[in-house]
């Protein structure tokens, strides 16, 4: 039976749609509690009756949320830019 390392952290890179949403357009590396926390207080954000976001923009949150509480341990960076 293979043991997981837990000091090797995942490292997963944020859809370049997802980051606009939510204002991270900089390099940044985030861990899964503070990236969780960005996407929650977007979906809160995007629920509001005078909410200016898409419902394509709310729906791509949630599934990201839905995605990212799953990655036990992961590391959250930029999307490479192409040039």
């Amino acid at each position: 039976m293979a043991v997981e390392d837990p000091t090797k952290k995942q490292i997963e890179e944020v859809d370049p749609e997802v980051a606009k949403i939510l204002g991270l357009e900089d390099t940044f590396d985030l861990d899964q509690e503070e990236y969780l926390t960005l996407l929650k207080e977007k979906m809160v954000e995007s629920r509001m009756n005078d909410s200016k976001f898409s419902s394509e923009e709310a729906m791509k949150i949630t599934d990201e949320y839905k995605r990212v509480k799953n990655l036990k341990g992961s590391t959250f960076t930029a999307p490479k830019k192409t040039v």
